[in-house]
């Protein structure tokens, strides 16, 4: 009677043992997980604060301003329209870790400009410039990506 005694009183203390472990163990788990849901509402008011810095960054008129200011931009010119073939391939730095181009380019001349004549004035009414009905919305095909403007190309 006393070993059996003994047994259960053994069996009772390490069940004791191991619920009380279990108790802090969930206490440090919940702290835990209190602290990610802080850091998550942090998070969440920080990215709302950035989305709010993005949309008044990307106004126009805000963009206008600050392209004025620090841009120096100039209108495109009919020479710095050129073919995409035409311009040069960059050479790669020595010692660099990318694989060379198996065939050499070919050159291709490059295309004569071609001068328009200079549409005279008209008065537009709003006939004119109307839109027919039947417009789809979307281009038919894909846009010609063969020109690329380029500043300071000379031709």
């Amino acid at each position: 009677m006393p070993r059996i005694f003994l047994v259960w009183l053994v069996l009772a203390s390490c069940i004791g043992w191991a619920v009380y472990q279990l108790k802090y163990e969930v206490q440090r788990l919940e702290e835990r997980l209190a602290r990610v849901n802080r850091q998550i509402l942090a998070d969440q008011e920080a990215t709302q604060i950035l989305r709010a810095e993005w949309s008044y960054l990307n106004q126009p008129a805000h963009l206008a301003t600050m392209a004025t200011k620090f841009l120096s931009l100039e209108p495109v010119q009919i020479k710095q329209m050129t073919l995409a073939t035409t311009l040069p391939i960059r050479r790669e730095a020595p010692g660099s870790t990318l694989v060379a181009r198996a065939t050499p380019p070919v050159a291709t001349p490059a295309p004569t400009p071609v001068v328009l004549a200079k549409p005279t004035p008209a008065d537009l009414d709003e006939e004119a410039t109307a839109a027919p009905a039947d417009l789809p919305d979307e281009p038919a095909g894909a846009p010609d990506m063969s020109l690329l403007l380029v500043k300071g190309v000379p031709q």
